[in-house]
This record gives structure tokens, C-alpha cells and sequence, in this order.
């Protein structure tokens, strides 16, 4: 694809993005193989404030749609994902079970619902470690949507075994109820931050849904290392941590990381996806 092609982005939460805008866009655009024209608004442009203050849940549904359908893309982050999954009547069996939307495309007049996080997520680990050791473990660090999402993701990429690290049993219990009643050929375990060092040397991915500059004892129990299998992959898809040691030491011995800018460009190509703007042949083409 080739040429320049306008589209509109509605952007609604807090989104913090830690590369420069310029470089974002480059990237973006070299995957896509196209000039994009973006033209970004953020809710606080759209909304008043003081209906802001009240959130979507307080908005009829038509109203909101209205707006929605002006965009191409319009992103969500995960404080608004349980309000928008409320507009749909109908969605996929995946968003049904976690109740959560972070995306709404608009492909052939119609609006869609979508999980951006998880497709950004499997997209940048197949780019960076194509060859993940499938018969290993896959450690998820949180219990947060982004977590479950993850575990999806690691299922989908063939992980039979895996083990979410959370703060306590009353989190883990349900937690693990859900991911049980879910996804049906996986073995799943619950430990606290505490067990991290006990773990065996078995887990080929870690992923970090947990901010480690607010828990420095989790992030000290991860830095031992201990769990993860030599050639591991470190993914960190939601806070940055270029002040935090962890991606830094894990490159020290030899795993592969993904830190928070390059998941955030797969999201976006994986958005410009949806609608038909990144050919699939170019989809892992991201060099960072």
C-alpha cells in the first residue's frame, strides 16, 4: 500500500506514550508502507467536562455512538474498557468473557468492538522471538485485565503451563476460577511475590503487568532471575521502565525484552489493521 490516507483517532483515558511522536509515527508508517494523516483528539475536545466528570455509563447509548462513528479508530484505556463493552449488545466470545473493550473500529459503516491490547501484545512477541520456546512456562506478573489478556495470548501461542504472580490468595482464588473456566487444556498456578524465588528455571516468557516503581519487593524477587529459562523473553506492555533495572539486567543475561514503546507501536499497526491499513505480509516488519 502506498500513497497518503487520512484517518481520524479519538483517544479517550489516559494514554502516556514514552517515544518521541515523530519517531512513533515513522515507525508506524514504515510498517504500513503509507503516509497516514493522523488527525488525534483526545475526549476532553469532544466532551464537556463536567460530563466527563460523570463517564460513559452516564451517556445514551445513541449519543455516544453518534460521536463514535466520526472515527476510524477510537482507543480506549483500561479505566473506560468495562463502560464501552456496556454500549454493545453483541460481542466475541473473548470480550464477553472479560467485559473489557479497548478498541472501536469502523469497517463498512459499521462499528466494531476489539481487544487491541492482546493483538499488540501476541504481534510483538512473534516479532522479537519467533521462535518462543512453546514447551516452556509462561510467567504472568498481575491480575489485571491486561494479565487475563496476556494469558490468552500465551495460550494462543501453544504455553501449556502457566503461572500468574499476584498480591494475595483473595485476588488469586477467583482469578484462578476464571482463567480455569476459560481456557480448558492449560494448567494454571497462583503464587504470591513472596514464591517467585522458589520458582524452577522453567518459564520461557515473563510478562509484567504490575508497575515495579510502586512495589520495589516485587521487583526485587524478579530481578533474582531464578524462573527464567536461558534465551527467555521479558515483555513489559503496560508501565515503561527505562528507570527501573529490570529490562536492563535481563539483557545482561541474554534475554530477549519488549519494553512498553515497542508493544505500544504493535497496537497501532494491529488498530491499522483492522481497517484494512497494514497489509498483512508487513505485519512483523518492525525493526526497533
Amino acid at each position: 500500500m502506498s500513497g497518503r490516507v487520512k484517518i481520524k483517532v479519538l483517544h479517550v483515558g489516559e494514554f502516556s506514550f514514552f517515544m518521541p511522536w515523530e519517531k512513533w509515527y515513522a515507525k508506524v508508517e514504515e510498517v504500513c508502507g503509507c503516509t497516514i494523516q493522523y488527525e488525534n483528539q483526545s475526549q476532553i475536545e469532544i466532551f464537556p467536562e463536567e460530563e466527563m466528570n460523570e463517564k460513559l455509563r452516564h451517556f445514551q447509548n445513541n449519543k455516544l455512538i453518534k460521536i463514535f462513528e466520526n472515527y476510524n479508530l477510537i482507543r480506549f484505556d483500561q479505566s473506560w474498557s468495562t463502560e464501552v463493552f456496556s454500549l454493545f449488545t453483541a460481542t466475541p466470545p473473548l470480550i464477553t468473557v472479560l467485559q473489557t473493550v479497548d478498541l472501536i473500529y469502523k469497517k463498512n459503516e459499521t462499528l466494531w468492538p476489539h481487544l487491541n491490547f492482546k493483538d499488540g501484545l501476541h504481534s510483538s512477541i512473534l516479532q522479537k522471538q519467533p521462535y518462543l520456546n512453546t514447551k516452556g512456562s509462561g510467567l504472568i506478573v498481575g491480575s489485571t485485565v491486561e494479565a487475563i489478556q496476556s494469558a490468552f495470548v500465551l495460550s494462543e501461542l501453544g504455553i501449556k503451563q502457566i503461572t500468574f504472580v499476584v498480591e494475595n490468595s483473595v485476588i488469586g482464588t477467583p482469578l484462578l476460577e476464571l482463567m480455569k473456566s476459560s481456557l480448558f487444556q492449560i494448567n494454571f498456578d497462583v503464587i504470591t511475590k513472596e514464591k517467585i524465588i522458589l520458582l524452577p528455571g522453567v518459564y520461557s516468557i515473563m510478562i509484567c503487568c504490575e508497575d515495579l516503581k510502586s512495589n520495589p519487593d516485587l521487583l526485587t524477587a524478579l530481578l533474582y532471575f531464578n524462573y527464567l529459562e536461558r534465551g527467555g523473553v521479558i515483555l513489559n506492555p503496560i508501565f515503561t521502565l527505562d528507570k527501573v533495572p529490570l529490562i536492563e539486567e535481563a539483557l545482561a543475561i541474554g534475554a530477549t525484552c519488549v519494553d512498553l514503546p515497542q508493544i505500544q507501536i504493535h497496537e497501532e499497526v494491529m488498530a491499522l489493521q483492522k481497517i484494512g491499513l497494514t497489509p498483512v505480509d508487513r505485519l512483523f516488519q518492525i525493526n526497533l
